[in-house]
């Protein structure tokens, strides 16, 4: 994660002329936070391909699995968490982190078990959905403010960012993080994404709950 982060740091600070200092801690935020969002797209879609020899075995709610998948996300997101608070620590000589961080964690926490369950039951029943699906998280990821400032776009090609619902749930994460505070308008399109995000988790599950184990 350090490397990766340095790497692009060094390439686009000096590209967008932004002091390394002031670059870096915002890329390993934005690689963190944008790594934990992800997990649905990198992950979601083999959550019940993986598991089902215990699916066939054991009468366990799917939802199990689900909630599996977002706990060992959590933890690796924990440990990547501690490369940013080092290098915090380092380039800006504090810790401090915008309370905010709670309720955006809360939200990505959610669409990461909401879309796990929608792209579950698309990867179960389409199994080269999840060999393209991570392709396509790739193309997202240059498409989302992660190493790009959204300063560095002012004419009429905002829209990159401003109709991308990733960047949204990226802020909510990685702003109170920086110590920077987020508009509460922000918090509300997450929100809308979340709740969008759980109709359609339950949605699937209530049309497709006893095909997945035949699926898998």
């Amino acid at each position: 994660m350090l490397t990766t982060a340095g790497a692009l740091a060094l390439v686009f600070s000096t590209i967008f002329h932004v002091p390394l200092t002031e670059f870096l801690p915002f890329v390993v935020a934005g690689l963190v936070v944008f790594t934990f969002i992800g997990v649905p797209f990198t992950e979601g879609g083999d959550v019940y391909l993986q598991a089902a020899s215990t699916i066939k075995a054991y009468p366990l709610p799917f939802s199990f699995h689900i909630f599996r998948l977002a706990a060992r996300s959590l933890i690796v997101f924990g440990h990547n968490l501690l490369v940013f608070a080092a290098v915090k620590l380092i380039f800006s000589h504090n810790l401090l982190v915008n309370p905010q961080v709670i309720l955006g964690l809360f939200l990505v926490s959610v669409f990461v078990a909401a879309s796990s369950v929608v792209l579950g039951v698309i990867g179960a029943r389409f199994k080269d959905v999840r060999l393209l699906v991570p392709y396509v998280w790739t193309i997202v990821f240059y498409l989302t403010p992660v190493i790009w400032t959204t300063k560095s776009i002012h004419d009429a090609r905002s829209f990159i960012y401003k109709y991308n619902p990733f960047y949204y749930l990226l802020e909510t994460v990685r702003n109170p993080l920086l110590g920077i505070y987020v508009p509460w308008n922000i918090f509300t399109v997450a929100l809308l994404i979340d709740l969008l995000a759980v109709v359609a988790a339950v949605v699937s599950l209530a049309m497709f709950r006893k095909r997945i184990a035949l699926w898998v």
